[in-house]
Parts: structure tokens; C-alpha cells; sequence
């Protein structure tokens, strides 16, 4: 698990950087959001943390997508860095699943289509 983060922070220049880090909401108390971004736009991270150690936790995340230059109502892609799986969102708000014993945290780049 560490050299996979390891290598996400290697492949990632958004991650390389401190003075860009953006904190974005989550309807659950539990989950911390937070996203970076190159000032160009060609690399940008979300991340979502389930701070919680004993339970799953389903909610939805807002992520600003036009800071990213994606329109509101335009779809892209948000592939998790960590599982390599690939899902298709639309719109700020969107739903993550972060279960502690499988998945707690959810590195995300954001993709055009």
C-alpha cells in the first residue's frame, strides 16, 4: 500500500506541491475531501479519507469541476489511483464508497472525456 502511494505521489505533480491544497465538503463527518490541482489544470487529485477505522461509509463528495475547467454538466472520468478502477462522474456532487477494511481512502485524478 505504501509503494503504491509512493509511486501516486511520483506519477502526480499536483501531489509534489503545498501551496495548492483546496479542501472540498462531504455530507458525512467522517470523510475529509481534499483535492490539488497544477495551475495549468493537466494534473488534478481528489482525495477522499474515511476517518472513521470501524465503519463503511457511503456519502457524497462536492468537488468545485469548474476550477477543473469541466462544466457542470459535462461527464469525466475520476479514476482512483490506488485500484486503477475508473468511474464515470457528472456534476460537483458525486458518491463515494469508503469501506476501512477494504478501501479507506479514495486517491482520484480527475479526467477529461
Amino acid at each position: 500500500y505504501l509503494s503504491a502511494l509512493n509511486r501516486i505521489r511520483r506519477e502526480n505533480g499536483a501531489l509534489q506541491f503545498y501551496d495548492n491544497l483546496k479542501f472540498y465538503g462531504s455530507e458525512h463527518d467522517t470523510v475529509l475531501c481534499y483535492g490539488k490541482m497544477l495551475p495549468d489544470r493537466s494534473n488534478t487529485v481528489v482525495v477522499a479519507a474515511n476517518l472513521d477505522p470501524h465503519n463503511k461509509v457511503t456519502c457524497r463528495i462536492a468537488v468545485p469541476v469548474e476550477d477543473f475547467g469541466i462544466g457542470s454538466g459535462e461527464e469525466y472520468t475520476a479514476r482512483d489511483l490506488i485500484t486503477d478502477t475508473c468511474f464515470t462522474w457528472k456534476g460537483r456532487e458525486n458518491t463515494v464508497i469508503l469501506d476501512p477494511r477494504v478501501e479507506p481512502v479514495r486517491i482520484f485524478r480527475i479526467e477529461r472525456k
